[in-house]
């Protein structure tokens, strides 16, 4: 009878410890899976963007509009539409260096005015060369392209 009784407390220990194992083995498993995707999600909230001009140029259509105004970068993808000039005036430049043409006001002569400068602000992304997280990048690119148009549908009286 000890015999037998031996023999079932040892089966019982060997599968008991087994079953331990293997559960350890799989916790162990899923929360190694678990950390690599946090690192991951973690690592795409905070890699970096730097608004060079190469990364300007990717954004050179009406539907994707990007402009270098001074050295700032502005997404007027949203205002196309309402510039009072008509919206070849911006759609030429988009993915440029605009700055030439916003302060001739298309090479006419004539620099826009103090609010339309000021217009300006709602569009912005960053300034040039400025290192950004991909997330703030993210958010500027939403906030500038729900911007609604101007309600006087972009004009702006002379103040010059």
């Amino acid at each position: 009878m000890i015999k037998k009784t031996v023999a079932i407390a040892l089966f019982l220990f060997f599968v008991t410890t087994t079953s331990v194992m293997t559960a350890g083995l799989v916790v162990r498993e899923i929360n190694k899976n678990n950390n690599s995707s946090t690192n991951q999600t973690t690592n795409t909230i905070t890699s970096n963007q730097t608004l060079t001009t190469a990364e300007l140029a990717k954004h050179n259509t009406s539907g994707n509009c990007w402009l270098l105004i001074s050295n700032q970068m502005y997404n007027v993808t949203s205002y196309i539409r309402s510039h009072p000039g008509g919206s070849n005036e911006i759609i030429r430049f988009c993915g440029q260096d605009a700055t030439s043409a916003f302060q001739t006001k298309g090479g006419q002569g004539n620099n826009h005015s103090n609010a339309a400068y000021s217009m300006l602000a709602p569009y912005i992304i960053g300034k040039l060369n400025k290192t950004i997280t991909t997330q703030q990048l993210d958010t500027s690119i939403t906030q500038t392209n729900t911007t609604p148009p101007p309600a006087n549908n972009g004009e702006v009286e002379d103040d010059d």
